[in-house]
């Protein structure tokens, strides 16, 4: 209360009172930090050394810890964000893999992608089987020569037995005459194997129309199913597409969570921490003997310290006392020659005993300098 006149606190004052005794010295060549404290009682400065370097270590552990704290409290929060956002986006990919029937999206595709092919494949190759058949109809249609009957077994066969019965027909007309009945059956017979041929060409023709068209229907039904598989493939591109913006989403939130977790893993061990980089390399002991006053040292300063005021003050003295000592003082100070002066009895011994004894010259001699001066005086006064 008298230091402060009330004002501020006691453990301020406290601490300021202390701080002015202390000492703190960092060593230049490494981290190495000295403290000491001075009192007058040697248990008290090392208790208080020791509770100085003891705070010091717990504010160093205190600013490490805090700050971990803060992180740890902070990851919390944000890791049960992430976690209920990684929830969402996976629960978005399950309910669309649920409502498009995905269970192995990748797989799948890759098979309807195959089947495309292969139908886009038989569609080729019925399209060249169509154009075959297709020109074989049409050859059917406008000539009766065509290879497929030319080729026939049975016309082949009807064509053998109709020249054979030809030539028969020839040779018995020559012989028996046109109205033989021999000849007349014998031109029914080969009437019949005429029609026979006819019949037997109109119905390879027709099983050649019948082939191109069945190819033409084949040919659409191909079309229509490579349509419609080409749209499945597409759609199922489209499903997988937004899959995969789905499963990124899911990804993304599962990287953030982890990154967040692991933080949140590593605040929370920092936070936990009793060590830092700082250690107390030796406690502070009650010291042997004091270390001031230096009593040996203080005698010879106060002894030089006592010839220099000493000095001081006779010159100081001696500067304060005007008093004539010597003649010189005198001519000096007054201005004046001196005609003489009275020496001090000066002291002999005599028996024993100290006598005071008076000189006999007591005038002096003028100086040739003050006796020019005097004649010049002289001979002003009397001009």
């Amino acid at each position: 209360m008298d230091a402060t006149d009330g004002d501020g606190s006691f453990e301020v004052w406290l601490a300021e009172a202390l701080q002015a005794e202390l000492d703190v010295k960092p060593s230049r060549e490494s981290s190495v930090i000295n403290v000491s404290f001075t009192s007058a009682d040697p248990k008290f400065s090392a208790a208080l050394a020791n509770a100085f370097v003891q705070s010091y270590l717990d504010t160093t552990l205190d600013l490490r810890v805090d700050p971990a704290k803060q992180y740890s409290s902070f990851f919390d929060s944000r890791q049960k964000e992430l976690r209920e956002a990684l929830e969402k986006a996976q629960a978005r990919l399950s309910k669309y893999q649920q409502d498009h029937g995905i269970i192995a999206n990748d797989e799948r595709y890759d098979v309807e992608t195959a089947r495309l092919n292969e139908l886009s494949s038989q569609l080729v190759a019925v399209q060249a089987i169509t154009a075959e058949s297709s020109s074989r109809a049409a050859q059917a249609r406008s000539s009766a020569t065509l290879g497929d009957v030319i080729n026939n077994p049975v016309v082949q066969g009807l064509r053998s037995d109709l020249s054979r019965a030809e030539a028969k027909f020839k040779e018995m007309s020559v012989r028996m005459g046109e109205a033989h009945p021999a000849v007349i059956e014998a031109k029914a017979n080969i009437s019949e194997l005429r029609a026979r041929i006819a019949e037997e060409s109109r119905r390879v023709t027709g099983s050649v129309s019948t082939d191109n068209n069945i190819n033409q229907s084949r040919e659409g039904q191909l079309r229509s199913e490579l349509a419609a598989q080409r749209a499945r493939v597409q759609q199922m591109k489209a499903q997988r597409d937004e899959a995969m913006v789905l499963q990124r989403d899911v990804e993304s939130a599962q990287r953030a969570y982890d990154a967040v977790a692991a933080r949140l893993t590593q605040s929370s061990l920092e936070s936990q921490t009793k060590l830092t980089n700082t250690a107390l390399l030796a406690a502070a002991t009650p010291p042997s003997r004091p270390a001031s006053p230096n009593l040996m040292l203080n005698s010879l300063l106060g002894v030089f310290v006592g010839f220099m005021f000493a000095i001081a003050f006779a010159l100081l003295r001696e500067l304060r006392d005007r008093r004539l000592r010597s003649v010189h003082d005198a001519v000096q100070v007054l201005g004046l020659p001196v005609l003489g002066h009275l020496p001090g009895p000066m002291k002999k011994p005599l028996l024993g005993r100290q006598r005071l004894v008076m000189p006999q010259q007591v005038m002096a001699r003028l100086p040739r300098v003050r006796r020019q001066e005097a004649a010049a005086a002289a001979a002003g006064e009397r001009s």
